[in-house]
């Protein structure tokens, strides 16, 4: 089904044909995709009162509305959210880097002072 629909654009109608054997011949490792591609076509059960067994299907798909992402404003939103606060953090870290690299500064300092006067005391 996935093939079917690729490169779709919007208002198009596309008539999609599903073989017999699709869910017998795709087989992968992921469970998820098995389940699907078994499903796509209803195999040797059918599906009884609506699908004879072994039979091909076929889908008429109209794609009416893309749903992009980048059309929802919310996505912008989200977007300028993540820098304002990936700016804000970061230069909160450096302050918080500066502080304590002044304080380690200032406690130096002092301790230089405090040896020099106790060297001119003696």
């Amino acid at each position: 089904m996935e093939k079917g629909i690729e490169d779709m654009c919007e208002g198009e109608i596309r008539r999609v044909l599903v073989p017999s054997d699709m869910g017998k011949a795709e087989t992968t490792n992921s469970v998820m995709t098995d389940f699907l591609t078994f499903n796509s076509a209803y195999g040797e059960l059918g599906m009884p009162g609506a699908v004879p067994p072994d039979t091909a299907i076929i889908y008429d798909i109209e794609l009416i509305k893309v749903n992009s992402p980048f059309t929802n404003p919310w996505f912008y939103a989200g977007l300028v959210t993540i820098a304002v606060s990936y700016m804000f953090f970061s230069r909160m870290s450096d302050a918080a880097d500066r502080a304590k690299a002044a304080k380690f500064l200032a406690s130096r300092s002092g301790e230089a002072q405090s040896s020099e006067e106790s060297k001119k005391d003696q």
